[in-house]
């Protein structure tokens, strides 16, 4: 296998890397390769032993970047960082100069941020240069082991990295799971799923230690050298566009997709009914490959092949297909555009540029920029750019012009002088950036103004909010820090110089101005707790040490009260937990010392009677089941087969327990009033359309998640509402409060609050009304690390770095 000098074109140094030449003598040579020998290790046997865990930090801080970067625990760190979502090709450079300059991990924990990003500019994603600037310092202070578990401690190191760094540094016998390996794994086992769900987490995590299993991999085989030729295979032969019949590809006998393409071949082409298959696929009942809406999963996998026979097309060419359809696609996100008016405000005096930074976190945290506004705003579910008289109708240039000058004299103390007139730049100019999620078009004012060079270049002005209509109000600026730059610093601080402290003043001192908030409220399946529906260890430890910082822990759930007991148990705080469930149907109030189960309802909201009745007519109409939800009961009425598999569904979703009746709901709706009902369907939005014409104006109608199911509520009642209720009794503002959530039942509270956070694994509808997103999924224990990040920047009690 080629180690260096491909970039994925099919060929190496223009040499085609298929359809190798046969031998001299005219007879074709063997072609594969066996697994065993492409796994040969190249380190010999008596080669020196890898440094011991200490080698991480360094021996000194003084030694010098040899010529040969050695392999060593710090510089596979910075590789792997470097090369997450960057080619190889890109990577080089940047590598070789950052450990040119940084050298041991001393050295990029001693570097100023302003160094760290001067490094970084151009990779990308600078989010994972602070995780290395923020790891670096961790492991100066605290690294001892060169385990996995311990290495995913150091801030930035998740469990590829560690798995990385292990297997290569250290010999553990542990794989490392990147974008590559998965798409090798999805190929070899047939998980018709994409990447970016349920795949890339324990599951994949598990078929990969099957590959260190007995009879797979030699023992004498070092886990480091397997774990690259894996990655190797992936960005090669079984790259994206890898055809699995490649027969210099040493996995060509291995891969399940043409495997499953020829025997599907074989039984059409014998006289089979593909109805038999499709029914077959349709019982596909996996929790990984099931997870894929639409045309996806086992049953468009199949499709996919029957689709390819059915056109007629050779057999070569339908196990290609089949095997490139593996990964599949993930769901698309549109890119979201916004229109940018900058100010590019020069001092003639001495040439100086007005620049703010950035704030500490989010898009292009702590960079540098000229001051600007957000103008107007198209989402993707709009359209994003499609529409091409966007930027054209959008761009107010006198209004903002105005609203500009105002914003820098503010900023000045009015002290701006005169302004030239502007030389300007529309967005139909081509100002343009492309980020993966969003597109920035810059309409851009050239100015100069005569104002007389101050004491400092540094203004200590806090962030400035400016009213407006297009959007509520127009932001013009989120900025920590303002100064006067001129081009030579500029270039100074790009080539590694260091920031003064003056900058980095209005940064301490707006921490220590911040506000603290009271009460931390958490949506449960999907953000608080894991994929198995467990609290991790690390949740756990995270709100109790809140807890006992006075922070008033929330939970804020769908689930039944019987449904949140154990975690509450679990959680083991020492003050009382108050509960928001049935997205807003009931609070309850778990008491300090007690027992769970023991806790009462505080407020209800029913569902009224009448609501109630249409709701089971509709459900019996369409043959649909609907669980019956009074304060600590779920009540159901199976009919077949399916509303049984619905319920198993649900009770392994969420551990909920059921009571089985057969009279329709007669006995428990003469009883007690519904606080919910909850209609299970695998077309949860169509279903939610009909419910709305059939139902009385105002009930509160939530699409679940996952989408199986459709929740009633009583007219406005809503999860962000009832937690503004409890808030007010017990005397904490909604403003005070920090909320985490992921699904469509979130979107109000995580609107509503102080500080709304939507988990990374979250639906696109609620990150688009929360004012921050977790940078880690609840598999990945998201919200502890989001608390933690809080608890640095002053938003919440606890450590912090400052």
């Amino acid at each position: 296998m080629p180690s260096s000098g491909w970039d994925g074109s099919g060929t190496l140094d223009g040499k085609a890397l298929a359809h190798q030449p046969a031998a001299k003598g005219g007879k074709k040579k063997e072609t594969t390769p066996s697994i065993s020998s492409f796994f040969k290790p190249s380190i010999k046997k008596d080669a020196p032993p890898v440094a011991p865990p200490a080698a991480l930090v360094g021996d000194s801080a003084e030694s010098e970047a040899a010529k040969i970067i050695p392999v060593t625990p710090y510089s596979v760190w910075i590789s792997e960082t470097m090369l997450q979502q960057t080619r190889v090709s890109a990577v080089i450079p940047f590598y070789n100069k950052w450990m040119a300059s940084f050298p041991t991990v001393i050295h990029v924990a001693g570097a100023s941020e302003d160094e760290i990003n001067s490094h970084w500019a151009g990779l990308g994603f600078y989010r994972r240069a602070r995780y290395l600037h923020d790891g670096a310092k961790y492991a100066v202070k605290n690294f001892k082991n060169d385990d996995g578990e311990e290495l995913q401690k150091v801030p930035g190191i998740g469990p590829y990295t560690a798995g990385a760094i292990a297997s290569i540094c250290f010999g553990v016998r542990t794989p490392a799971v990147d974008g590559n390996v998965l798409r090798v794994l999805s190929r070899i086992t047939g998980v018709a799923t994409h990447v970016k769900g349920k795949y890339a987490g324990p599951f994949s995590q598990k078929l990969a230690e099957e590959l260190y299993a007995d009879g797979v991999c030699p023992a004498e085989v070092p886990s480091g050298v397997l774990n690259q030729a894996i990655m190797e295979l992936g960005a090669t032969y079984c790259q994206t566009k890898g055809t699995g019949i490649d027969e210099n590809d040493p996995l060509r006998e291995h891969y399940l997709t043409t495997r499953l393409a020829g025997d599907i071949w074989d039984f059409l082409k014998g006289g089979g009914d593909p109805e038999e298959l499709r029914e077959l696929a349709a019982k596909c009942t996996c929790e990984i490959c099931g997870e894929v809406e639409g045309e996806g999963g086992t049953l468009g996998f199949l499709n996919g092949v029957i689709g390819s026979i059915d056109k007629g097309l050779p057999l070569e060419t339908v196990k290609v297909n089949a095997h490139l359809s593996l990964p599949m696609d993930p769901p698309k996100k549109g890119k979201r555009d916004e229109i940018h008016n900058v100010l590019v405000l020069k001092r003639s005096s001495d040439g100086k540029f007005l620049m703010g930074k950035r704030p500490e976190k989010g898009l292009l945290a702590k960079q540098w920029e000229f001051p600007s506004v957000v103008s107007a705003v198209k989402t993707a579910k709009e359209g994003g750019g499609k529409d091409k008289t966007f930027t054209q109708s959008k761009y107010a240039e006198n209004e903002l012009q105005e609203v500009l000058q105002n914003f820098v004299g503010g900023l000045l103390r009015g002290n701006v002088g005169e302004f030239s007139s502007p030389a300007r730049l529309t967005p139909e100019a081509g100002l343009v950036h492309i980020f993966s999620h969003i597109r920035h078009f810059m309409a851009v004012d050239f100015q100069t103004t005569d104002v007389p060079p101050g004491e400092s270049d540094d203004i200590d002005a806090p962030p400035v909010v400016v009213g407006g209509e297009q959007k509520g109000k127009l932001e013009l600026s989120t900025h920590t820090a303002y100064r006067w730059v001129s081009r030579e610093e500029n270039k100074k601080t790009e080539e590694g110089g260091k920031a003064t402290k003056a900058a980095k003043k209005p940064k301490v001192e707006e921490k220590q101005k911040q506000k603290l908030m009271k009460m931390v409220a958490l949506d449960m399946d999907g953000t608080l707790l894991n994929n198995g529906h467990t609290l991790s260890e690390a949740s756990k430890a995270k709100l109790r040490e809140l807890s006992d910082l006075g922070v008033k822990i929330c939970l804020a759930t769908g689930r039944s009260g019987p449904a949140v007991y154990e975690h509450v148990d679990a959680l083991q705080l020492k003050a009382d937990v108050p509960a928001v469930c049935y997205n807003g149907g009931m609070t309850l109030n778990f008491v300090a010392g007690e027992e769970a189960s023991k806790a009462m309802p505080s407020a209800t909201f029913p569902v009224p009677g009448s609501t109630v009745d249409l709701v089971l007519q509709v459900a019996k109409r369409e043959g649909l089941l609907v669980q019956y939800y009074t304060h600590d009961t779920i009540t159901v009425d199976p009919r077949d087969e399916t509303h049984r598999t619905f319920i198993e569904r649900y009770a392994k979703l969420t551990g909920a327990t059921h009571t089985v009746v057969e009279d329709e709901y007669a006995d428990v709706k003469g009883r007690e009033g519904a606080l919910k009902l909850l209609v299970m369907t695998n077309d949860p939005d169509s279903l939610k359309e009909k419910l709305e014409k059939e139902l009385p104006g105002g009930t509160t109608l939530v699409r679940g998640s996952p989408p199986f199911f459709v929740e009633v509520l009583a007219p406005n009642v809503c999860k962000g509402g009832t937690l503004r209720k409890l808030c007010e009794k017990i005397g904490i503002g909604m403003e005070d409060t920090v909320a985490f959530g992921d699904g469509d039942n979130d979107i109000d509270m995580i609107r509503d609050v102080g500080c709304g956070i939507v988990m990374v694994n979250g639906r696109d509808v609620v990150k688009e009304v929360a004012k921050r997103v977790t940078e880690f999924t609840n598999e990945e224990d998201g919200v502890a690390k989001m608390l933690s990040l809080l608890q640095e920047e002053g938003v919440l009690p606890g450590f912090s770095k400052s």
